[in-house]
């Protein structure tokens, strides 16, 4: 089968997440990816803890199917290496503040001169107009200007940011989307195009659903986890120590209307197989699943109460008794437990490449799968400039040029 992006050539300018995550899914794609790297490298490779065997973990996650050129393109040289990439590509993507590209001649309007169907990707803090484009970005500034840290904690409480790195990791999610339409434009036009992207815009466009909600503060107070009536859901624990859980279908009350959802009498079941059938009389628990097990401050009240029952199941056995009620058990797994889940294997949700340096990689594979193409097969994350001579000389540089480029410091290899 042929990759649905064969002979798309990808030049990339970005660093850390946002931008080389969005390129990591061309190449799954099967488009040629070329790296562009700063002579000292992408600075997250140099971000952690963890590494492997001296490599980031973070930097070895999003950059796959790849090669590395190491180069300055502060230099002169440096930037008529760039200007023959882009001559020669499909799309170019950088996130230098705005201007700064045209500052070095790397614009859209100056590459596009010489390449009229090139689809030119800029990816921003906060875009390239207003008050705050000139201002230096981050993943904290991104997700509280937002406000998506207000779907953590509980009411009443300080907010508590997303641990993982949303903002740039749907940054590079929709820059992808936002290149895979310009590329259908162009095979119906012929014409490149610019195309922009920004962590705030990204972050704010996963608000949507609830915006309603959240646009009428009197009404409301809030929406989702933020809800006085509804305090964070941590779950419960298990005998196992394995996960925890949370009780899900009919079981809470949210989901009576489904036919697989659970009833009053299943709860009141449940209740008195786990040892809880005293507390049905109890005033507390006088309004069933739906205000005793997540869904308003009462919950949080009686947590104890289910946590000190429920720890003397295992996962599987709970899972067992609420099935029979009617209702569901959602284990949180952490990473081991997922890896080995045996839907994870059916999906080949995780597979393995080696790494030169760091040795056999687990990584996530791609969320797709095609009747009728395949994704690429996976090469590991390059070494810094480990393809620069490769690159150079399809570019037609011959070897004595590329040793002047290296002792001029314009290269590494």
């Amino acid at each position: 089968m042929e990759y649905p992006l064969h002979s798309i050539k990808i030049v990339d300018l970005t660093q850390g997440i946002a931008g080389p995550s969005c390129t990591m899914e061309l190449g799954d794609l099967g488009a040629d990816v070329i790296k562009l790297e700063p002579l000292e490298g992408d600075y997250s490779r140099k971000l952690g803890p963890p590494f492997v065997a001296g490599e980031s973990a973070l930097f070895l996650s999003v950059n796959r199917n790849k090669k590395s050129l190491a180069l300055n393109w502060q230099a002169q040289k440096g930037q008529e290496i760039v200007k023959r990439l882009a001559k020669a590509a499909d799309v170019f993507l950088e996130d230098m503040k705005p201007g700064a590209a045209e500052s070095l001649g790397l614009g859209y309007e100056q590459l596009s001169r010489d390449n009229p169907r090139l689809i030119y990707c800029s990816i921003t803090p906060f875009g390239s107009k207003g008050p705050m484009s000139q201002q230096e970005g981050s993943e904290l500034v991104a997700q509280g200007m937002t406000g998506v840290w207000r779907y953590l904690g509980n009411w009443g409480e300080p907010p508590i940011r997303i641990g993982q790195d949303f903002a740039s990791t749907v940054t590079g999610i929709f820059t992808f989307h936002a290149i895979l339409a310009s590329l259908f434009h162009r095979h119906r036009t012929g014409e490149g195009q610019k195309v922009e992207t920004s962590f705030i815009g990204s972050a704010a466009a996963l608000k949507n659903i609830v915006w309603a909600a959240q646009s009428n503060p009197p009404e409301w107070s809030g929406f989702h986890l933020q809800a006085p009536f509804w305090p964070a859901d941590h779950g419960y624990k298990t005998k196992d120590g394995a996960a925890y859980l949370r009780m899900g279908g009919g079981m809470t009350g949210r989901s009576t209307s489904r036919p697989r959802g659970g009833t009053l009498e299943g709860w009141q079941g449940f209740m008195q197989e786990v040892g809880l059938g005293e507390y049905l009389d109890d005033p507390r628990f006088a309004g069933g699943p739906a205000t005793t097990m997540g869904n308003t401050t009462n919950a949080h009240e009686l947590h104890h109460i289910y946590d000190e029952a429920l720890q003397k199941y295992t996962t599987e056995e709970l899972a067992a008794i609420v099935s029979r009620y009617g209702g569901e058990v959602l284990p949180i797994n952490d990473y081991e437990m997922l890896s080995k889940h045996p839907q994870t294997h059916a999906m080949e949700i995780i597979k393995e490449m080696e790494h030169p340096t760091a040795g056999e990689l687990k990584y996530i594979t791609p969320p797709w799968s095609f009747e009728k193409a395949d994704t690429a097969p996976s090469t590991p994350p390059p070494l810094l400039g480990q393809h620069t001579t490769e690159v150079l000389q399809s570019l037609g540089y011959s070897q004595q040029e590329i040793h002047v480029l290296k002792q001029d410091g314009v290269i590494a290899l």
